[in-house]
């Protein structure tokens, strides 16, 4: 069953969402954690599942799936690399670049190219986000990050 809820401008989204997934929660269970909530922003989201849980008793709860808009396209697209290989190919351009290969470090650097993907950043930007006069530290980073993001480019 597909159904869409709709909700005039004069009601606070939270609180008509708790209102409704608990009516559906308690009319039909099955379909309560078949549901999917769509979201504007990630906030929204938030405080959505923090609502839901302060409604409860319980010690643990089942929740509907809760999603952010931006992140629906990434949740229902299949990685093209696995998180091995990925972490892999991360490693080897590190390494490549005369630059420490951990795995700690291509963890991070595996989570800020997701993120760069979700919000799609132009990463050609980097360097004006902090002026030339600012900490010697950050333009290290920037120029580390220049460097590695050109190599991945061409992974």
């Amino acid at each position: 069953m597909s159904s869409l809820t709709c909700l005039s401008l004069d009601q606070s989204l939270v609180p008509f969402l708790v209102k409704r997934l608990q009516h559906i929660k308690k009319a039909e269970p099955s379909t309560y954690l078949k549901t999917r909530v769509i979201l504007p922003t990630r906030r929204a989201v938030k405080e959505l599942k923090k609502s839901l849980l302060s409604t409860t008793s319980e010690k643990t709860a089942l929740l509907p799936k809760i999603m952010a808009i931006n992140d629906l396209e990434s949740h229902t697209r299949q990685p093209i690399l696995s998180e091995t290989r990925r972490k892999g190919l991360i490693l080897k351009a590190l390494e490549d670049l005369g630059e420490p290969a951990t795995p700690d470090v291509a963890r991070l650097l595996m989570d800020l190219l997701d993120e760069v993907n979700t919000h799609e950043a132009d990463l050609k930007k980097l360097s004006e986000i902090v002026p030339e006069i600012y900490a010697e530290h950050w333009q290290l980073t920037t120029a580390f990050l220049t460097n590695f993001f050109e190599k991945w480019a061409s992974v």
